[in-house]
């Protein structure tokens, strides 16, 4: 077992342990990164444009700080920004459906980064909390700024998806977990598939952006990025000569296959991979071990309450002569039957 993999598989029983039985493998929310000297109405970056909320003057203020904190935390984890202004559509869920082609990568919001546009679906958006707005305005600016660099312009779906979701710090541990099990039994995505489109919903959808975060982890390694960081490779796809023979290379069948490759070592070998699920799902086990001996226990203390008490009552009503059941329980249905 590699140390790489002792970390991780410390890391997720220790994160597990931390969470408690009622949250063990719930989604832990990103922390949003933002500066002490963030001040919205002196925000030094460019405009945002936001159409459909004309009449709703509240809600487009609260839309528009949304998206200026989301692109003060993307300028901290990326380092870098687009000139021009990005057009933000307030849309109800049938035209978001229109916009997006009927399958949406997220159902709260969508974008073009040729267009500069990013389309807000109204139902979902009101649903989500307000981290949840600002971590998915976040990935959709991601978009806008990976896809007008000189290398991201024409990225396969799964780069662009990966690089998002760094910018974003979207990472959850069920998320992983399910990763670890494909590659468990084997069945981790192929970049190949993952080209231009993803599985629509489920568990293939999940895969495929985990496949992708952690092929992108892989690709900013290998250009000298921190674990977690990918601001070197942004800087190498913003080049004007680097970033388009960059973005070349991630169509490369040769070079892809070898991200592959990549991606299934760091994941540790299936033995490694067993023993993390075992550690992470040993420990539910455990917990769901100990409440079942628990209703065990209470349930046959129940039960024993329930004989004692029927005892003692069968001992009672063996007591009482005709004349106490009389004024017990007043006339027996059969007195009226053998009259």
């Amino acid at each position: 077992m590699s140390w790489r993999s002792l970390i991780f598989a410390s890391f997720c029983t220790i994160a597990l342990l931390v969470a408690g039985a009622g949250s063990l493998m719930g989604q832990q929310p990103a922390t949003p990164v933002t500066r002490p000297d963030f001040d919205a109405s002196q925000s030094i970056l460019p405009a945002f444009k936001m159409v459909g909320l004309e009449d709703r003057p509240k809600l487009e203020a609260s839309v528009r700080l949304t998206a200026l904190r989301a692109r003060h935390r993307l300028l901290d984890t990326a380092d870098q920004d687009w000139q021009g202004t990005a057009i933000i559509f307030w849309t109800d869920e049938a035209q978001f459906l229109e916009k997006t082609g009927h399958r949406p990568e997220h159902s709260a919001a969508a974008a073009s980064a040729s267009r500069k546009i990013i389309w807000i679906n109204e139902a979902a958006w009101s649903r989500a909390s307000e981290e949840e707005r600002t971590e998915t305005m976040t990935h959709e600016l991601a978009h806008l700024l990976v896809g007008n660099l000189p290398g991201g312009r024409e990225l396969p779906l799964w780069a662009q998806e990966g690089l998002a979701m760094h910018l974003a710090e979207q990472w959850t541990l069920e998320e992983r977990m399910l990763l670890h099990r494909a590659h468990l039994f084997g069945r981790l995505p192929l970049l190949e598939n993952l080209e231009r489109e993803f599985p629509a919903g489920g568990d293939g959808q999940t895969l495929a952006y985990q496949m992708s975060y952690t092929t992108i982890s892989e690709v900013a390694r290998i250009y000298g990025d921190e674990p977690g960081e990918v601001r070197r490779l942004l800087r190498r796809l913003s080049d004007p000569k680097k970033g388009p023979r960059l973005g070349e290379d991630f169509w490369d069948a040769f070079i892809r296959e070898g991200w592959q490759r990549a991606v299934d070592q760091s994941l540790g070998s299936r033995l490694t991979t067993g023993v993390i699920l075992l550690s992470t799902g040993g420990l539910i086990f455990l917990i769901m071990a100990v409440l079942v001996i628990l209703a065990f226990f209470k349930l046959s203390f129940r039960r024993k309450k329930w004989a004692d008490e029927v005892e003692e009552e069968e001992a009672w009503a063996e007591s009482l002569t005709d004349e106490d059941i009389q004024d017990v329980w007043g006339d027996r249905e059969d007195r009226w039957e053998e009259n």
